[in-house]
């Protein structure tokens, strides 16, 4: 099947056709994740990667207020850039020791 499918057959050919498709779900499917982590709050699931990243954002808040006091801030050029990066590691950290499963 990998010889006919690697020849430059016709775009109707069934067996070129089905191995693309059975290669594409295998794919999907390996991307997805089955059970994300999810948390109960008010009656519904929040996705944990949601609270994380409101937890992100006030850490990073904090973080700014750190840079300003020492003096770090007025020196950053692309201060949007810096502080987007750091809500994004700070993101991932909070889910990497929160849910490390």
């Amino acid at each position: 099947m990998k010889q006919h499918a690697q020849l430059n057959c016709h775009p109707d050919c069934i067996a070129c056709r089905v191995e693309y498709t059975t290669r594409t779900e295998t794919i999907l499917t390996n991307l997805s994740m089955s059970m994300a982590p999810s948390i109960p709050m008010f009656g519904s699931f929040f996705p944990a990667w949601l609270l994380c990243l409101l937890g992100a954002v006030v850490l990073t808040m904090i973080l700014r207020g750190l840079f300003v006091a020492v003096g770090l801030d007025d020196v950053l050029r692309w201060k949007v850039a810096v502080y987007v990066s750091m809500m994004l590691i700070v993101n991932y950290i909070i889910l990497s020791l929160v849910f490390n499963s």
